[in-house]
């Protein structure tokens, strides 16, 4: 371990031998973990005196509806398509309560409970024509059981079958056959209204129907529907893609797929910040070159994109990550091997490929390694990102502390080994798939462990087995005995890994007692962290800077 030449200033000896100092590193950890616990139990205090009292969701429904009534009451101008949302969101609201707590409904009179509808339907079809085929559909609606609406079906119908169609009468038919559990007969009805540019209802029933009825010829005729492509949220988009095997549409699902999850503002500055802690743990692992600090942002990038190249492959090969919970363990454990470990890092070692021309050239295995290792990390925080929209926040917040690091270890590894494949010209390919087989295998065992049926069976140290191994092996790679040392850097790199962990599980404490509405997410987060203390172990043990 190299000091500081004399000339120093001042405060790069200091640093240089505090950060070295195990007593100082224990004392800064204790503090920086303190202060955010205090920080996290102040945020919860505060969160709880101003927080307003919950309404019940069956009386805040309630008030919904009226509300939304009276502004129907107060605007100027016809709504039809505004009016037709009301009508529907009530009759769900109405569905869903007991008959003895449900407004009356007096179809002649068009009054539900206190509300005179009559005036409001007049006011808001879309011309005085359309005024019975409003009421109609009305009356449809809201009936209940032991009224017969059988009068007014039959306009819905009529109106619906005429050529041109009547404006509205397809949803409105649509909707009614839609609340009377018939969706088959709903979808054609819905398809006739998708042509109008403000019909977006029935464009997103029609599709969410034809996907749940498993309808090919309604969704080639969705599919060709510019506007139906334009409103579909990512998960019906896949779906349409996965049925009708349409590559353009996979690409098409993918990007829109990104973009949703890059929206949500707090999943992303969450899994950024990870991301940066570990970004600077890595990079400050390796050579002290110049420059050091940009030069791995396009790794970083790469791996993001990973994550895009293996959403495509999911949705055209229409594959399914995750197995059948209903599967024996052991084929769960095939499964989380072959399809989640094997892709997801043949995916990271693809875009790992475009930097080694770059790093042959260098003929640094350490370099390489940590390229690979910047490639993972870029591929956990898309994943990460994904986890937020599609799981439980809570689930999410944990992979912040130990996905990052088994991502960036194991994809390091294999880069490692890629890497001693091309420049021995191929001749320890042996090493290498022996490598990629290792390397898949404690991915996908990570994640079973992980799974349901690795927590039901209380497996779940298998991960802070996995990920200890895996750093351990990754960690020798960054600092290669061959390759010549950098000069010292007055900051420790166990400093910096020990420092940069602790403030990653400080900050991960606050949104944790926010998700969970109590002081226990401060010792959940805590709870969590025990899978870096080997890890941040075995770091100190491999770099050997801290003073006995």
């Amino acid at each position: 371990m190299a000091l500081p030449s004399i000339s120093s200033r001042p405060w790069r000896a200091r640093a240089f031998h505090l950060t070295r100092d195990r007593r100082f590193l224990i004392k800064g950890v204790l503090i920086i973990l303190g202060i955010f616990a205090l920080l996290a139990a102040f945020v919860h205090v505060a969160r709880t005196a101003s927080a307003p009292p919950a309404m019940a969701t069956a009386a805040e429904e309630d008030a919904q509806m009226f509300e939304e009534f009276h502004r129907l009451q107060l605007v100027a101008d016809p709504q039809p398509d505004r009016f037709s949302t009301w009508i529907r969101q009530t009759a769900a609201i109405l569905a869903d309560t007991e008959p003895r707590h449900r407004p009356a409904f007096d179809p002649v009179a068009l009054k539900l409970g206190e509300m005179e509808l009559e005036p409001v339907v007049r006011k808001h079809a879309s011309s005085a024509d359309a005024f019975p085929l409003f009421s109609a559909y009305v009356r449809c609606l809201f009936a209940t059981p032991d009224m017969d609406a059988s009068a007014e079906r039959e306009l819905l119908i009529q109106a619906a079958n005429q050529r041109p169609a009547v404006r509205h009468a397809g949803e409105f038919l649509g909707d009614f056959y839609y609340f009377a559990h018939q969706p088959a007969k709903a979808i054609p009805f819905y398809l006739q209204e998708c042509q109008y540019v403000d019909a977006r209802h029935p464009r997103r029933k029609a599709l969410q129907l034809a996907l749940q009825e498993n309808d090919l010829e309604a969704l080639h005729e969705l599919a060709s529907n510019p506007m139906v492509i334009a409103e579909a949220n990512a998960a019906q988009l896949r779906e349409l893609a996965n049925q009708l095997n349409d590559q353009g549409l996979a690409f098409k699902a993918t990007v829109v797929l990104e973009l949703a999850r890059w929206s949500k503002a707090s999943a992303v500055s969450l899994a950024l910040f990870a991301a940066a802690i570990w970004y600077l743990i890595l990079v400050h692992s390796g050579r002290l070159d110049p420059h050091r600090w940009l030069r791995y942002l396009l790794p970083l990038f790469a791996g993001v994109m990973s994550v895009m190249l293996l959403h495509w492959l999911q949705i055209s090969l229409e594959y399914a990550p995750v197995p059948n919970p209903e599967d024996n363990a052991t084929k769960q454990m095939v499964h989380w091997v072959l399809y989640v470990g094997m892709p997801e890092e043949a995916c990271k070692l693809l875009l790992f490929t475009l930097f080694l021309p770059v790093l042959t050239r260098a003929r640094s295995a350490r370099q390489a390694a940590l390229t690979a290792g910047c490639v993972g990390l870029g591929f956990a925080l898309n994943e990460n990102i994904a986890y937020f929209t599609d799981h439980n926040a809570q689930v999410a917040m944990v992979r912040l502390l130990t996905a990052n690091v088994i991502h960036f270890s194991l994809t390091g590894i294999l880069g490692y080994h890629l890497f001693i494949l091309v420049r021995s010209r191929f001749h320890h390919a042996t090493n290498f798939l022996l490598a990629f087989l290792g390397v898949s295998t404690a991915h996908g065992l990570y994640n079973f462990a992980g799974s349901e049926i690795g927590m039901r069976w209380e497996i779940n140290i298998a991960q802070i087995i996995i990920v200890a191994l895996s750093a351990r092996m990754y960690f020798q790679m960054l600092h290669d005995d061959n390759e010549p040392s950098a000069s010292g850097s007055p900051i420790s790199r166990t400093c910096v890994f020990w420092f940069g962990a602790a403030l990653l599980v400080g900050v991960l404490m606050i949104p944790s007692v926010l998700h969970m509405q109590s002081l226990s997410g401060i010792t959940e987060t805590l709870a969590q962290a025990i899978a870096l203390v080997p890890v941040a172990l075995i770091y100190q043990h491999e770099f050997n800077e801290i003073r006995r």
